[in-house]
């Protein structure tokens, strides 16, 4: 059963997401979408309808001004006549009547008004501006500010009884706009009213001047229907260009109409409230559903899950029930066949492993074959194991190595021939060699004593197509030869390959080392005969002391190679010097001191060889911290590079010189004894003096290798 909730699971959750994904989105993708085409055509219906109305109302306006301008001719024809005035009278919706002008008057040139008709305003535009556009002979509409910010209207036509005298009227805004009693704005909608400089002439808006803004961009980008905003508040609005030239002296006015977003997408509220319920409700549906299968899948898969685990933990023995009667019970089934089949597999190869590792990490050719022995016959169930290596100078011969009876057992190698059918047979079958009971089993083949042979497997392993060694399996008759055993051993006989021939390459590579540090010492001691010979006879001196002073295998190999080097940096050095027969010059000598610092800057860049730099270049320093080049004392002096002081010197006392013939031997013997503690490291005098003393007769006197503490003991 499933521990806790479905939820607890990854896989649960997932699938819950799964199905509320499922649900939720394509419904929130749909309301979404529906949303915004709705939004859209609302918006374009709106635009249309203030495109409509904005057309209609500018129409309306240039009538008005057409009726009121007519019923100012009439008031200046009368006055011409000098007939009693009477203005114009319209009704409104409460059944009265009321003007469409504030005012009548006459304005003389010198500035003087003559009321007619109400009460005109002394601020209105100069005589000369009013007369400047009745010279076209039409009416003059004329606008200018007034005390409230929007710009006041008037009307102005010549009197014919008196040139210097122009009749004008300023306009009711109620009537003009149809804003006041009898309001034909289209609800819902703001109007703004714009002359030809800029300024609002009546607005519905508080503040038109954001309206005013977007207008502007507007108009260069020739558009009639734009946007704007207003203390967060988004509108739509249109305008209309009304062209006054046609029947009066007046610039265009520009007629907008508004209409809140807010209004015009009202009918999406409702939408908005039954989304979020339609949304829930489906939430809940699929939820309890995918509950409910979620509930089902998982007890199966838990029930799996846990077996997978105890496979990775390397239980092979887990089996799992599940009675689902699907897909799950037949995965289930699967599941413990597979499992069956890893626990075999694994154990082979945990085994194979162990085999190929111990052969590959041997670089011995020995122990490669007791290893490949060792692993092989524990792993394959063959009645007994050979290994036969070929011998690389004679490929007709080989040595035999055998397993004993019992595991872990050997026998004494033995020495085995290949015949050239042998030979032959092996090459033509390279990757195994099976030979049956009845057929003649070849003489490199060791098998038991009295054993019931049924057949054998050959394995032959090519090093580059050179016949390197053969692995040979023997089955007794109650076995059989199984096709997986062939295949492991073609396997191991593959690592073996690569393990000799890795074998093979670091022999190589060492002898080559080896010869190569010889060649150099040799090349360095060419430079003059009377030092033939000096580099490796100062190794072999230096080994022997190393020796007795338990140096550690990787400082045996470097002490190796830099007692070979340590005269290296002599290349650098003019023969005329080195063989010079006389006593050196100062600067001679200054000259021959700087051997020890070429040697380390030969040997730097070769990064196998920075080990040695330190004993090369130390080799002439002294324990008393009299040498060069950097006058080093006691144990600052590389543990090489003493051991090398007494070698080098040495070999250069006792052999003869341009300038002077070899010291007698026992005479070197002493010089060194008593410069222990001054030109060399104490201990590796007495180191010495063993080694000489074992070596030639007449000095074991000197000194007992008891009195020597050996060098492992002070590190």
């Amino acid at each position: 059963m499933m521990k806790g909730t479905f939820l607890q699971s990854r896989l649960g959750r997932k699938i819950f997401s799964l199905f509320i994904c499922c649900s939720i989105i394509p419904i929130a993708v749909l309301c979404v979408l529906s949303f915004i085409q709705v939004t859209k055509n609302l918006q374009e219906q709106g635009s249309r309808r203030l495109h409509q109305a904005t057309r209609l109302f500018g129409q309306s306006i240039l009538e008005r001004l057409l009726l009121l301008d007519d019923e100012l001719q009439r008031v200046g024809t009368e006055l011409d006549k000098g007939l009693p005035i009477v203005p114009l009278a319209m009704p409104n919706d409460r059944k009265t009547t009321f003007s469409p002008y504030r005012w009548i008057a006459v304005y003389h040139r010198d500035g003087s008004l003559k009321a007619l008709f109400g009460n005109p305003k002394r601020h209105i535009p100069d005589y000369d501006e009013i007369r400047m556009g009745l010279q076209t002979g039409k009416t003059s509409v004329v606008t200018y500010s007034g005390a409230d910010h929007m710009a006041r209207v008037l009307l102005a036509i010549q009197l014919q009884s008196s040139p210097d005298s122009i009749l004008v009227a300023g306009l009711d805004s109620s009537y003009l706009w149809s804003v006041g009693v009898e309001c034909s704005l289209p609800p819902m909608t703001d109007l703004c009213v714009i002359d030809s400089s800029g300024r609002p002439v009546i607005s519905s808006i508080p503040d038109p001047s954001p309206l005013l803004r977007s207008l502007l961009v507007n108009e260069k980008n020739n558009r009639y229907d734009f946007s704007w905003e207003n203390d967060g508040a988004g509108y739509i609005a249109n305008y209309y260009r009304l062209f006054l030239q046609s029947r009066f002296a007046a610039k265009t006015w520009i007629v907008v109409l508004s209409q809140s977003k807010k209004d015009l997408l009202a009918p999406l509220d409702d939408f908005k409230v039954i989304f979020p319920g339609v949304a829930l409700l489906s939430l809940l549906v699929v939820g309890f559903l995918s509950m409910y299968y979620i509930r089902h899948t998982l007890v199966p898969l838990e029930k799996i899950k846990e077996g997978i685990r105890q496979v990775s933990s390397r239980n092979f023995d887990t089996q799992i029930a599940v009675t689902s009667n699907d897909e799950f019970q037949e995965l289930a089934q699967t599941f413990n066949n597979m499992a069956s089949q890893l626990g075999k597999q694994f154990r082979a190869l945990n085994t194979k492993s162990e085999i190929d590792r111990s052969i590959l990490s041997s670089l011995g050719t020995e122990h490669i074959i007791n290893s490949a022995l060792t692993g092989i016959q524990g792993f394959l169930s063959c009645e007994s194991l050979s290994i036969v290596v070929a011998d690389p100078g004679n490929p007709a011969a080989g040595m035999s190595y055998a397993s004993g009876g019992t595991p872990g057992a050997r026998e004494a190698a033995t020495v085995v021939r290949f015949s050239p059918s042998d030979l032959m047979e092996l090459r033509s079958r390279k990757e195994c060699l099976v030979i049956n009971d009845g057929e003649v089993v070849p003489g490199y083949v060791a098998a038991p004593d009295g054993a019931r042979i049924q057949s054998v497997a050959i394995l032959p392993v090519f090093v580059k197509n050179r016949l390197s060694a053969t692995i040979n399996l023997v089955y007794a008759k109650d076995r059989a030869l199984a096709d997986e055993d062939i295949l492991h051993a073609r396997q191991f006989a593959d690592q073996m390959a690569v393990a000799l021939s890795n074998a093979s390459l670091v022999e190589e590579l060492d002898q080559l080392n080896w010869g190569t540090l010889k060649a150099l010492a040799r090349t360095v001691d060419a430079k003059s005969s009377w030092t033939a010979g000096h580099s490796e006879r100062v190794c072999e001196i230096a080994l022997q002391i190393g020796k007795i002073l338990h140096l550690s295998d990787p400082e045996m190999s470097i002490l190796h190679r830099a007692s070979l080097l340590h005269d290296i940096g002599k290349v650098g050095i003019p023969n005329k010097i080195l063989d010079k027969p006389g006593k050196l010059t100062e600067e001679e000598f200054d000259v021959i001191r700087s051997h020890p610092g070429k040697g380390a800057i030969i040997l730097e860049p070769i990064t196998t060889y920075r080990a040695v730099i330190p004993a090369v270049h130390q080799h002439h320093e002294k324990f008393n911290g009299t040498g060069y080049p950097n006058r080093l004392r006691g144990e600052q002096i590389d543990i090489g590079a003493r051991i090398i002081a007494v070698a080098d010197v040495f070999d250069a006392m006792t052999a003869s010189r341009p300038y002077r013939v070899g010291m007698d031997l026992p005479d070197v013997l002493k010089y060194i004894e008593t410069a222990a503690g001054s030109h060399f490291d104490p201990d590796v005098t007495k180191a010495f003096l063993i080694s000489a003393s074992s070596t030639m007769d007449g000095f074991s006197d000197l000194v007992t290798e008891k009195e020597i503490v050996p060098f492992v003991s002070k590190r």
